[in-house]
């Protein structure tokens, strides 16, 4: 994918003939998604090209009369698992168990896929990823750490403070291309950092993912719009821990998948990029239209 900082790309790839397969890579890299395209940065607010109302509302009509692809889940992201809550929580008290055992730590630090059920009014459902800083939970932890803390009770103070330094950096960072460095300098350290830490950065993403998932209500729900790239937001109502109303914004993929059999859930798959909050006074600014 050319960019200034190139975007590592997702998944396990069996293929060992080198030259097939930086191919196949190539090909696979050119449809991945990722959140650092969909996040909000306070110096590139006005780039882009879909950048007024009639614009954004003709491009969510696409999205919404959108049929499905060809290609899977499973082809644009190979041999990425999709794992229930439980199997997720039971993966890190395996971990917790067992951290020199390299079986349980491979298990523990895949890239997963974990459901986010939709409303039943939507045509599609969510998936988001697990362990992977450039697109899902753990991509919008670094990236709005501060925001979940107004969010989550108990989010703050958990992990240890270089790195949450280090979060704290990526979390400021005020255009797409600083966030991309300060991301591949974490994914550099990743797999350094010690077991306490690696428990403490999953137990907040699933903290993020039982969050997003008593959230996303046909209640909660005001409609959609979408950045100046494009790109498909969904906003939804909720309170932060002050009783103020905030919106939560999911950011969802451009790509609509085929429905997959082990999410138990026959509608088609949108990807969630990544998720962050607006203050309820930008909705009139941001909602274009509602569209379920």
């Amino acid at each position: 994918m050319a960019s200034e900082v190139e975007i590592p790309v997702i998944g396990y790839f069996e293929e060992r003939d080198k030259n097939k397969l930086e191919k196949i890579m190539k090909s696979v890299s050119e449809l991945q998604e990722n959140g650092i395209d969909a996040d909000w940065y306070p110096r590139e607010e006005l780039a882009g090209a879909c950048n007024t109302s009639t614009l954004k509302l003709a491009q969510l009509k696409k999205y919404h009369s959108q049929t499905s692809q060809n290609d899977t889940l499973n082809s644009i992201y190979p041999n990425i698992k999709i794992i229930s809550d439980k199997n997720a929580t039971e993966r890190r008290d395996e971990f917790q168990r067992s951290p020199t055992n390299k079986n349980t730590e491979k298990d523990f630090m895949a890239n997963v896929w974990l459901h986010v059920k939709m409303p039943p009014s939507f045509n599609y459902t969510g998936a988001i990823m697990l362990n992977q800083s450039s697109q899902g939970l753990l991509h919008t932890l670094l990236r709005h750490f501060d925001e979940w803390a107004k969010l989550i009770l108990n989010f703050q103070g958990r992990i240890n403070p270089s790195l949450q330094n280090q979060i704290n950096n990526i979390g400021v960072s005020n255009n797409k291309k600083v966030a991309k460095t300060l991301l591949k300098k974490f994914v550099e350290t990743f797999g350094d950092l010690d077991d306490s830490s690696l428990i403490d950065l999953h137990e907040l993403e699933m903290d993020i993912h039982k969050y997003i998932q008593n959230n996303v209500t046909c209640g909660n729900y005001l409609g959609e719009g979408c950045n100046n790239n494009g790109l498909q937001q969904i906003y939804w109502k909720i309170k932060d821990l002050k009783g103020n109303d905030q919106i939560l914004v999911i950011c969802v993929s451009t790509q609509l998948f085929p429905a997959n059999p082990d999410f138990q859930d026959k509608r088609k798959i949108r990807t969630i990029t990544t998720v962050f909050t607006k203050p309820m006074s930008d909705l009139k600014n941001c909602l274009i239209t509602k569209l379920f």
